[in-house]
């Protein structure tokens, strides 16, 4: 889909990132309502205040992502005692603002993306009804092409603002943001590679790693492996602070490691995925033993010694390749172009692109290998099955684009990984 909006006297055009014969349709089952997040203005927050009589302080707390202060999105909505969202009413699984929820909300799980010269609408496989393939159509409450008008004109100076930079970075330094075919051979080629990864070759080094990070006292969330070699995190669900205010919060921030938690800002996240068998929701942990699965009513544990190397089916195999192809090319694309052109244009560091790609790989194919191997033994899986790995990319894939970002932050720190001049593009 693609289309063009008029914006303060000049045209922009807006195009989907997603092909036509992509599937989507809200199956209401609150899933994003407990994992995320979401963010609001304060106008937005004053209008719900207004339609509920609720005071401030009942549904909004500072935003966990440090932002600046011109910055819209200084607040987010709060969750209750069980971890989801204040507004869900549990029993119907509805929202109970639904008509005037914030805008974060009703986009989800899309994303609009202002990336010069147009504008690009995003989406998240983090959405039950995509990673378990249950969506059968394409349906919407909304227009997209409303939506982008309206994030456009809520977010004016932040619109500005990045398209104006994208457009220096490009002029200023002749890198080929949208040569597509470049970059299409580039990733595929990577990808096409890194699958190799899903071998026995690695498992005995995965899993010696993390039995030499783990303690075992302690239990993990699975999420804290974006990169398996760096696991450091010592984070409890004891520790999680009783009462939070922004002070504390942000001391409490700084005390994370410098691996997915620092950087996802988001450490009371309630459960990890949602077991497609039973559609039950779960929070996926760790300790020196083993696995556990906490379900809402029950447990599950699966020892480390169970976890066994396992082969990926076919299906399994095409969907991996057809997914890190599809959502690392975008996620490469769209943080490439405002994370690096911000660094370039502040700092004039330019970490090298393949570099970027190369080491992003490597830590979601970790990330995809261990969850998948985790959820095949769950589900009593020889190999691992296509059901494993849309799974483990419900549950892994909020953290690519902190990936990303941690990996960026991490190269700009390798002097070799710096290029003064773009002369290694693309793989050739």
């Amino acid at each position: 889909m693609n289309g063009k909006i008029d914006f303060k006297g000049r045209t922009f055009k807006w195009r989907t990132s997603f092909p036509d014969s992509f599937k989507f349709e809200c199956l209401k089952c609150a899933y994003c309502c407990g994992i995320h997040y979401p963010t609001l203005r304060e106008d937005e927050a004053l209008k719900i205040r207004r339609i509920t009589g609720l005071k401030l302080q009942d549904f909004i707390e500072p935003a966990f992502m440090p932002v600046s202060i011109n910055d819209p999105y200084q607040y987010q909505i709060k969750k209750d005692e069980s971890g989801v969202c204040v507004f869900l009413d549990k029993k119907t699984r509805l929202c109970r603002i639904h008509r005037d929820k914030p805008l974060i909300c009703r986009t989800w799980p899309f994303q609009i993306m202002f990336r010069y010269p147009e504008i690009v609408v995003d989406v998240f496989y983090s959405c039950y009804a995509i990673a378990s393939g249950k969506a059968r159509r394409f349906r919407t409450e909304f227009s997209i092409e409303d939506l982008i008008k309206e994030m456009v004109e809520c977010n004016a100076d932040l619109f500005l603002q990045a398209m104006r930079l994208q457009k220096t970075f490009q002029e200023k330094y002749l890198v080929s943001l949208d040569d597509e075919t470049a970059k299409l051979v580039c990733w595929d080629f990577i990808v096409e590679r890194g699958i190799e990864d899903f071998n026995p070759f690695n498992f005995k080094a995965l899993i010696s790693s993390y039995q030499k990070k783990v303690s075992k006292s302690k239990y993990y969330s699975v999420l804290n492996l974006a990169n398996v070699e760096d696991l450091i995190s010592e984070l409890e669900e004891e520790r999680l602070p009783k009462k939070v205010d922004k002070e504390s919060l942000q001391r409490w921030i700084k005390t994370l490691h410098l691996g997915y938690l620092k950087v996802q800002r988001n450490p009371l996240r309630r459960w990890g995925g949602i077991d497609f068998t039973s559609e039950e929701t779960y929070k996926l942990l760790a300790d020196k033993e083993g696995f556990y699965f906490k379900y809402r009513t029950r447990e599950r544990r699966i020892p480390l010694s169970e976890l066994k190397e396992k082969p990926l089916s076919r299906e399994a195999e095409e969907f991996i390749k057809e997914y890190l192809k599809y959502t690392g090319r975008r996620r490469l694309e769209s943080e490439y172009a405002e994370y690096i052109s911000v660094l370039f244009l502040e700092k004039r560091i330019l970490p090298s692109l393949t570099s970027i790609q190369l080491q992003f790989l490597d830590r979601i194919v970790d990330l995809l290998y261990l969850c998948s191997l985790i959820l095949a033994s769950r589900n009593g899986h020889e190999i691992i099955e296509l059901q494993d790995v849309g799974e483990a990319v419900l549950i892994t894939e909020p953290s690519y684009v902190n990936t990303l970002r941690d990996t960026i932050e991490r190269l700009i720190k390798t002097p070799e990984m710096i290029k003064p001049s773009f002369t290694d593009k693309f793989l050739t």
